[in-house]
């Protein structure tokens, strides 16, 4: 749609797969938003960039918990919401993709970047070096993250930690 059209979608999405299948050599996992729950809501660009031979080898959707994917998650990439901030509380930091219009009515799409919840990330250079910085200096970028988390959101009683367990105890 209008906040993130097909066409920069689709750029970003082959960024993604650049850097995470064919040079991280990391597997990909899409966290479905809860309107694409269903297979007719899916829009078919995920197959279209990754491949539909390379389902379940390269890359998968999940219906799971946030919580649950970010518990084996080295970083996440989000084209912006909220899960992004769910993932700093795991420790896990995240890289919003940003596009040519990073604004919309409210300004709300940069917040989390202005923040400091988020690394921002408006081209393949940028994504690969927020990434590998991530990769080499994980305890760095996460603990600024967590700093900047924890100013608005308090010191982290590792209630997040519980709860994720819990989820992962019951599934």
């Amino acid at each position: 749609g209008d906040f993130f059209p097909k066409e920069q979608k689709r750029k970003a999405l082959e960024n993604i797969k650049k850097l995470a299948v064919e040079e991280l050599r990391c597997k990909v996992v899409v966290k479905l938003h809860p309107t694409e729950r269903e297979e007719k809501n899916k829009d078919g660009l995920f197959e279209e960039v990754f491949g539909t031979e390379s389902y379940d080898k390269n890359w998968r959707y999940s219906l799971e918990h946030p919580f649950l994917l970010g518990k084996n998650s080295i970083f996440a990439v989000s084209f912006y919401s909220g899960v992004a901030v769910d993932m700093i509380a795991l420790g896990i930091p995240t890289i919003q993709v940003i596009h040519p219009k990073p604004h919309d009515k409210t300004g709300a799409i940069m917040d989390y970047i202005k923040m400091g919840l988020v690394l921002g990330a408006g081209d393949y250079e940028e994504l690969k070096n927020q990434a590998l910085n991530i990769v080499n200096n994980n305890d760095s970028s996460a603990g600024i993250l967590k700093k900047n988390y924890a100013e608005y959101f308090g010191v982290s009683t590792g209630s997040v930690g519980i709860i994720t367990d819990d989820i992962c105890g019951v599934l």
